[in-house]
């Protein structure tokens, strides 16, 4: 398997579909100035480039797209099992129906052509699909537009903007997360640093800043719309790299809720996909050419309750049973023990009185003839060979994954928020890869 470029899963068939490049890499000469591929030097890749796989097994199950694509990159499963891909080096959009990959039933952009118009792309990046069957393009590395069509590829509308201040501003648009249900559409704008959601008018309803570098991708898990999964990659832009991870976002706020820390597994994630019951986390690397899988367990995410302020709340997996006999048994356990505790009173008593010694403090000389108790002392002198009282612990966590992101008023997400307490920093104690 290659550089995996795009990554989706079948809910219907428990499949997940991987959309790799093969021998091919994106060298700098890949394509020339005006953004033509080189097919002298690159031609067309001879392995099967869609790879579908049993997502609890990883057995293949099917692999197709030999001699057919140049440089792929995004992947899309519609909701009739439609697989839609984008080719960089073709600049195409192409539609496969899903029992027959020999040929698209769908193509849209001229092949080999890079373009601006409502007939052309340049490098498209993804593919958002309606129930309809009408779409989004990511259009993508050098036109940096959203572009909508109908069912059939006719232009419907696009949006963009020169102008860097403006919503609609891209700065490669790279990835598209759609939740029809909730007229969203959020775009990974990956060297702006930040993602923008849209209404599916192209009306601009938030932006989220990323302090973690550029955003690679975005995703909705299909029951919960109200948070959104982002990953980051590699920083072209800086010389500066970021750990990787995986984001949790209220999309309603723009709050940070959490984030996973991929460690050393994705050095340069390029897609992600989440199961519908959020569960499983799918991410697709370039290099390594790889694709991971994270479960989540023992978590609930709750935007809705006050208390949990949209927190990932951490929940046992034992269930708590009411007893109604518990406080008679309490009862009954503290009148036994009565007994027992004055029979010890008064073995400490007979003890003492026939060492001599009191139970008291020593007294001491007021100056008026009154003689009172020196407490302090007494502790003291009974106190002098005992542990002088707990070693602090260190508190510092050695896990400092969680993070505790707030949107200001102009919409900026930083790493830190001082104004919330180490309590309020959110962790997910427990992920494992598969």
């Amino acid at each position: 398997m290659g550089q995996v470029g795009g990554i989706a899963i079948n809910q219907k068939s428990d499949n997940i579909i991987v959309f790799h490049r093969g021998s091919q890499i994106w060298q700098s000469d890949s394509f020339n100035n005006e953004y033509r591929f080189n097919t002298r030097k690159y031609p067309t890749i001879k392995e099967d480039t869609v790879i579908i796989m049993n997502r609890n097994t990883g057995k293949v199950v099917q692999t197709w797209g030999s001699d057919m694509f140049y440089m792929p990159h995004g992947l899309t499963l519609d909701s009739d099992g439609n697989i839609w891909v984008t080719d960089v080096g073709r600049h195409q959009v192409l539609k496969f129906a899903p029992n027959n990959t020999k040929q698209p039933i769908l193509e849209v952009g001229e092949a080999m052509v890079p373009g601006n118009d409502e007939k052309h792309f340049c490098q498209p990046a993804d593919v958002a699909v309606l129930r309809d069957g009408s779409f989004f393009v990511a259009d993508g590395y050098c036109n940096s537009r959203i572009v909508k069509f109908d069912k059939n590829g006719k232009f419907q509308n696009e949006w963009s903007s020169e102008d860097e201040k403006m919503p609609s501003h891209f700065f490669i648009p790279h990835s598209l997360a759609l939740h029809e249900k909730q007229n969203l559409l959020c775009v990974a704008d990956r060297e702006n640093f930040r993602i923008q959601c849209f209404d599916l008018n192209g009306n601009n309803i938030i932006q989220i800043q990323s302090s973690n570098g550029p955003i690679y991708g975005v995703a909705f898990a299909n029951n919960n719309a109200s948070i959104l999964y982002a990953i980051n990659g590699y920083n072209s832009r800086i010389n500066e790299q970021f750990d990787k991870k995986v984001f949790l976002i209220d999309v309603k706020s723009g709050n940070f809720i959490g984030s996973i820390n991929l460690n050393q597994d994705a050095q340069t994630p390029h897609d992600l996909a989440v199961s519908d019951d959020a569960s499983e986390i799918y991410v697709a690397d370039l290099n390594p050419s790889a694709v991971f899988k994270y479960v989540l367990v023992n978590y609930k995410i709750d935007t809705r309750s006050k208390n949990s302020s949209g927190k990932i709340v951490q929940k046992d997996k034992l269930n708590l049973i009411k007893d109604e006999n518990f406080r008679t048994s309490m009862f009954i356990m503290a009148f036994l023990a009565i007994p027992l505790v004055l029979v010890i009173l008064i073995a400490l008593i007979v003890r003492f009185k026939n060492s001599g010694k009191s139970l008291l403090p020593p007294s001491v000389n007021m100056g008026n003839g009154t003689k009172a108790k020196d407490l302090g002392k007494w502790i003291s002198k009974k106190n002098r060979n005992k542990r002088n009282g707990f070693m602090r612990l260190n508190q510092n966590s050695d896990d400092e994954e969680a993070e505790s992101l707030n949107k200001p008023p102009n919409g900026t997400l930083n790493d830190s928020d001082s104004a919330e307490s180490a309590e309020d920093e959110i962790h997910i104690p427990t992920l494992s890869k598969v």
